[in-house]
């Protein structure tokens, strides 16, 4: 099979989700662009990549376990998932809004926020 010259080919993976059901394909052209981003903020791709699966992972499990997990997370970790999940209502719950939010969880957390979103919607999470 020949390539087309000037045509790229996206990469892609499969991730195993452990205890998450279907495996996700991710684009890693993508998700490499959010990481560059993260990495820009500051502190190298390794804080990057550890600020971003950690909050991947309580994304994920309050989106599992509900209300019962999402309340046995740290106030941070509850602040960002409520923003993860677009949900105003968890937030005034912790008592913060959405520019106290922001502020209190710093440019590592808020910078992952919408590449963490755009995940566990792809995976068709909801909390």
């Amino acid at each position: 099979m020949s390539k087309k010259k000037g045509s790229a080919r996206k990469k892609k993976i499969y991730i195993s989700r452990a205890g998450y059901g279907d495996d996700v394909i991710v684009d890693m052209d993508r998700l490499k662009a959010g990481l560059d981003v993260l990495a820009a903020a500051g502190g190298g791709d390794e804080r990057a990549e550890e600020v971003f699966q950690h909050l991947l992972g309580v994304a994920r499990d309050a989106a599992k376990g509900g209300e019962a997990a999402w309340s046995a997370q740290s106030t941070g970790e509850k602040v960002a998932v409520a923003l993860v999940f677009n949900r105003f209502d968890l937030l005034t719950r912790v008592g913060y809004t959405i520019p106290q939010a922001i502020e209190s969880l710093g440019p590592y957390w808020t910078d992952a926020i919408p590449y963490v979103a755009r995940t566990v919607l792809s995976e068709k999470r909801i909390f």
